[in-house]
């Protein structure tokens, strides 16, 4: 387990909370090139969804669409901020901070908009612009301007 996802897991849901088992339910569920479920079905079914999926994104690399699933799920989630945030700022990390920040328009404003300055004073600068440039958000759109 990565040191985001055990943060998340002992913040959220305390230390007894480990997300082994239901990580391989979401391996399975977004392994299959059409999901079986969809990330509401998926969160909804998870008792620690922020941990499991931060689990799984930084655990698994194959096949390659996981990941980038996993975290646009997590991205969805209440309380997640802290560990997309160190997603959307780690170099090499570009796929996954574009499926982030392509979640940005749905999330409430302020998490979106610190999410969006996170990403933009990072390593992955040019995928957070090009995602705020799509944004239908004016505030978000706003910040791709130089």
């Amino acid at each position: 387990m990565t040191l985001a996802a055990l943060v998340s897991m002992l913040w959220f849901s305390g230390p007894l909370a480990w997300a082994g088992d239901d990580a391989a339910r979401v391996v399975e569920a977004l392994s299959a090139r059409e999901p079986t479920q969809t990330c509401r079905e998926l969160v909804a079914s998870l008792p620690n969804p922020v941990a499991t999926l931060a689990d799984v994104v930084e655990t698994h690399e194959s096949p390659a669409w996981l990941p980038v699933r996993a975290a646009s799920c997590l991205a969805t989630v209440p309380h997640a901020e802290a560990t997309l945030r160190l997603w959307v700022a780690r170099d090499g990390w570009g796929g996954i901070a574009d499926a982030v920040l392509a979640k940005l328009d749905e999330l409430p404003r302020a998490t979106a908009l610190a999410l969006a300055k996170v990403a933009l004073s990072g390593p992955n600068r040019e995928v957070a612009r090009a995602s705020l440039k799509a944004s239908m958000v004016p505030e978000l759109s706003a910040l791709a301007r130089p």
